[in-house]
C-alpha cells in the first residue's frame, strides 16, 4: 500500500510538470508562428527562456517514466500513451541541457521552419492524455482511501 501510495505520488509530480511543460511549450510554439523564425530566436527563444523548461522537462521525463513502471491499475492504452509522452519528455533532456552547457538556443534552428505547426496538436493530445492519466490516479486513490479502514 505505502508503496503504491508512493509511486503514485511520484507520477503524479511528473504529470504536473509534464502539463506546466506543455503548456508552456504550446505558447512557446504559438509565439514562433505568430514571430516568425528571425524575431522568435533572435529575441523571443533565448537561452534563459529555455531555463524556465529545463525543470519541468527533466521532472516531467524521469519521474513520469519511473511513476509508470510500478503501476498496473491503469488501462493498458493510457499506460502506453503515458509512457509515450514521458519518452518524449526524456527524449527532449539532451536538447535542453545543450543550451545551458552553450548558453545558446542555436542548436534548436536545425527544426525545420514548419516544426511549430506539427508540435502544437501533438502536445495538445499529450496534454489531453496527461489529464487522462492524473483523472485516472485521482480515481485511483479515492478507491484506495475507500479500502482502507
Amino acid at each position: 500500500m505505502k508503496e503504491n501510495s508512493a509511486s503514485n505520488r511520484i507520477l503524479l509530480t511528473g504529470l504536473w510538470s509534464q502539463t506546466i511543460a506543455l503548456i508552456m511549450g504550446i505558447g512557446l510554439h504559438s509565439s514562433a508562428i505568430l514571430a516568425g523564425r528571425t524575431l522568435f530566436f533572435g529575441k523571443i527563444f533565448t537561452p534563459a527562456l529555455d531555463l524556465l523548461f529545463v525543470p519541468f522537462i527533466t521532472v516531467g521525463g524521469l519521474l513520469g517514466i519511473w511513476g509508470y513502471f510500478p503501476l498496473r491499475n491503469h488501462s493498458r492504452w493510457l499506460r502506453i500513451a503515458g509512457i509515450a509522452v514521458s519518452a518524449y519528455f526524456f527524449i527532449s533532456i539532451p536538447f535542453h541541457m545543450k543550451t545551458i552547457l552553450s548558453w545558446s538556443t542555436a542548436h534548436f534552428t536545425e527544426f525545420p521552419e514548419r516544426y511549430s505547426f506539427f508540435i502544437i496538436p501533438v502536445q495538445l493530445l499529450f496534454l489531453w492524455i496527461v489529464y487522462r492519466v492524473i483523472q485516472d490516479e485521482k480515481g485511483q486513490q479515492r478507491i484506495e482511501r475507500k479500502r482502507t479502514p
